[in-house]
């Protein structure tokens, strides 16, 4: 057991250093077209295309693939004949989650302009609650000495979810604080132990407009900073794209904090997310005619 275990952990650190995060990152802020871009993440063109809208279709599609193909050799390292069912919902979460983040900025209005679109926000907020809510129960039928680590990322996964909806349902859809708690991930935690949904609570209770009365939040430091002569309001893509680069932070230390432990597996999962995540939002910005260092510093990656 000890020994499969070693070689899952050695398996995962090696791929994940060859994969565009830790200090690979930085590669990308060189490109500078669709072309580079191709060449420099897949060796090849992808599409052969001129249609921008389908060559996004193909790299997404293939970093997709490719995605999974890695978290399968993971899989299959794993000393078990059946992964938990924790892990394999966790493999899920790439396919539920992210289309549902990628629907709800579809469907985001302009900045103080009322949605007509809350229903379907509503739905990708059910759909959300209800994959969490049973990540959550799974997790907690997993032995502590196997997920320890990730038990931390996954509740500050959660915390930092339910925060981006309340300000994401403030901001872009007016609505009033009383009306955002039924979109929230309403989980609990153990006795005397904040909820995971309290520091989104805390959130409507600030002014979106007022930046010194967010200072206390714990989440203040993945708010926008206030620009000297410029107007000033909380931006939730802003706080959306830190809060993933914080996420990223916590599972690349904790993979190599608990070598042979569930967490292994369960951090390579995030790390090789985080990296398609961050691939596609570059690919899409150079389609836009950005270039990769543009779309870095948007997503504050940029000199990590």
């Amino acid at each position: 057991m000890k020994g499969a275990r070693a070689y899952l952990y050695a398996k995962a650190c090696g791929m994940i250093a060859r994969s565009f995060v830790e200090g690979r990152t930085d590669r990308l802020s060189a490109v500078s077209g669709m072309a580079t871009f191709e060449d420099l993440v897949f060796g090849d063109s992808v599409s052969g295309g001129t249609d921008a809208a389908a060559v996004i279709e193909a790299i997404e599609k293939r970093l997709g693939e490719r995605e999974q193909e890695a978290i399968a050799k993971i899989i299959k390292s794993f000393p078990y004949s059946k992964p938990p069912q924790f892990l394999q919902m966790l493999v899920e979460s790439d396919r539920l989650t992210q289309a549902a983040i990628g629907d709800a900025a579809v469907v985001d209005g302009e900045e103080g302009e009322e949605s007509s679109n809350t229903q379907g926000i509503s739905s990708i907020a059910r759909q959300n609650s209800v994959y969490y809510t049973a990540l959550w129960h799974e997790l907690e039928k997993t032995p502590l000495s196997d997920r320890r680590l990730i038990t931390n990322i996954i509740t500050e996964e959660i915390c930092l979810k339910n925060a981006v909806w309340a300000l994401r349902l403030r901001v872009y859809y007016l609505l009033p604080p009383e009306q955002i708690k039924p979109f929230l991930i309403m989980i609990k935690t153990e006795k005397n132990k904040p909820s995971l949904y309290a520091d989104a609570l805390k959130s409507l209770e600030l002014d979106i407009e007022e930046e010194v009365q967010w200072h206390g939040w714990r989440f203040w430091k993945y708010v926008n900073k206030p620009v000297s002569s410029q107007y000033w309001k909380i931006d939730p893509r802003f706080f959306q794209n830190q809060a993933s680069l914080h996420l990223y932070y916590l599972a690349r230390k904790a993979l190599r904090r608990s070598p042979f432990t569930l967490d292994t597996a369960c951090c390579f999962i995030k790390l090789k997310q985080f990296e398609k995540e961050v691939l596609t939002s570059v690919a899409e910005a150079v389609r836009l005619g950005l270039t990769g260092a543009d779309a870095l510093e948007i997503l504050g990656l940029s000199g990590k």
